[in-house]
């Protein structure tokens, strides 16, 4: 399965079991807005690859969480971010829906709290709890990843 990201829209297995709460392109609470999708999962929830790839990054980034960055054909970068726990590591290569990570226990899970400009609290996301984040860019450039997932296309598009 070497075919280019493009190819495939519509016909991937979500990362989790969860329910969408957060739109492409909704507002973070800063002033901005997501660049990606959230999912609401169950506590401890198994985390597989969205689509094959290579691991660029996997480890802790900022107040995301434990993040993964895989690479992906046809100019395709996939985040996940939000886990607990990373199986996996920079450099290895796997495949669609081969686990890479759990989300966190749920209890007391850190917030993490965008500040805008103004000081104002913005949209808060549990680090390893019961968050998703996934975003989809290529060449660098964030595209909605709603549309690659089977379980997401008729609930987003109608």
């Amino acid at each position: 399965r070497t075919a280019p990201l493009d190819g495939l829209r519509g016909m991937l297995t979500l990362p989790a079991n969860g329910e969408l709460i957060s739109m492409f392109g909704a507002p973070d609470g800063a002033g901005g807005h997501w660049p990606g999708i959230h999912l609401g999962t169950r506590p401890g929830s198994q985390v597989t690859s969205p689509c094959d790839g290579k691991i660029m990054f996997a480890g802790p980034f900022r107040g995301y969480g434990q993040m993964l960055i895989i690479a992906a054909n046809g100019g395709y970068h996939v985040l996940l971010a939000g886990l607990s726990q990373i199986d996996g590591s920079a450099g290895q290569v796997v495949l669609a829906g081969e686990p890479v990570g759990k989300m966190g226990s749920g209890r007391g899970g850190r917030q993490d709290v965008r500040q805008g400009q103004d000081g104002q609290q913005g949209n808060a996301s549990k680090v390893g709890g019961e968050r998703l984040y996934i975003e989809f860019r290529r060449n660098g450039v964030p595209v909605d990843p709603a549309p690659w997932f089977a379980a997401l296309r008729e609930k987003v598009s109608g």
